[in-house]
């Protein structure tokens, strides 16, 4: 495989679902069973979401994590999420606590990145220049730790583009930092696959696969994103052009697929692993050749 593969984390999580959607973010698979799953099913990364590297960290210590990541071969580590770092009073204080609780842990870990978002439900709507200078103290922070943080445009937040993210870290100057480009968030943002070839490969931190319908399901887009996303190459999103658009800016870094569907959080941990792994390798493979 000429890209490694990370099992991200929602998409090994089981029945779980975001908080953004009345979920805890806390799966029940044992932490511990799920590195050794995905290890056992060939992916060489594994992403962590931050509420329930919480909960899991009060049964086991972070130590043994790091200890269980290196001798299972899994050595592309991504974190996530930070929120909030552009806001302002107690949301702000929190989000800040919240930060620096991520940025620690992946050092602990040695990540390869932390993921940033704006705001997922499309409840702030911040200038340009405010999202610049907010974005260049948290690459500050994050630097303090010696992390990479990658921000992830989407279709319903107030930046919504990768063009548009990438125009915010060059103008933050946060070198630390790249664009995350998933690709349902691309196609639903009603961005051309093609123009992701002018999106400069040493600004882009990482990307996530997936598939889905032509149109968003029912015609609602948070609907069509919680539980609708599909397995890489089953859907109608155009997967090879996305990868061969982002593979002709150089990007050679691992890469995920986050699959949010009621399907893929009926599966087995077994069951997700493979699946997904498959889904992704036979992606990979057909865009390479």
């Amino acid at each position: 495989m000429a890209h490694d593969l990370i099992a991200t984390f929602i998409t090994m999580a089981g029945d779980c679902q975001l908080a953004a959607a009345g979920g805890t973010e806390i799966s029940p698979h044992d932490l511990f069973d799920r590195v050794k799953a995905v290890a056992r099913g060939g992916f060489t990364g594994m992403g962590f979401g931050d509420r329930d590297l919480r909960y899991w960290l009060t049964k086991y210590d972070i130590g043994e994590l790091r200890q269980l990541l290196d001798d299972s071969g899994i050595r592309h580590i991504e974190l996530e999420g930070v929120v909030d770092w552009f806001t302002t009073g107690e949301r702000r204080q929190a989000a800040d606590r919240n930060i620096d609780e991520i940025l620690s842990w992946a050092a602990e870990l040695g990540a390869l990145h932390v993921k940033a978002a704006f705001d997922f439900v499309g409840g702030a709507d911040c200038p340009h220049d405010v999202l610049v200078n907010e974005w260049a103290k948290v690459a500050d922070r994050a630097a303090v730790f010696g992390q990479r943080l990658a921000l992830e445009p989407m279709p319903f937040a107030t930046v919504k583009t990768p063009q548009q993210t990438v125009k915010i870290l060059q103008g933050a100057d946060a070198v630390n930092t790249g664009v995350f480009i998933d690709i349902w968030h691309t196609v639903r943002a009603g961005v051309p696959l093609e123009s992701l070839r002018e999106v400069p490969g040493d600004w882009i931190a990482g990307i996530e696969l997936g598939d889905g319908s032509a149109e968003p399901v029912n015609g609602n887009l948070i609907e069509d994103g919680l539980n609708h996303r599909a397995l890489p190459g089953q859907g109608e999103f155009g997967v090879t052009g996305f990868l061969r658009a982002i593979f002709s800016t150089g990007f050679t870094g691992p890469i995920g697929a986050e699959i949010l569907s009621i399907e893929n959080r009926a599966r087995s941990l077994q069951q997700a692993v493979a699946d997904n792994y498959d889904a992704m390798a036979k992606s990979v493979q057909t865009a390479l050749a």
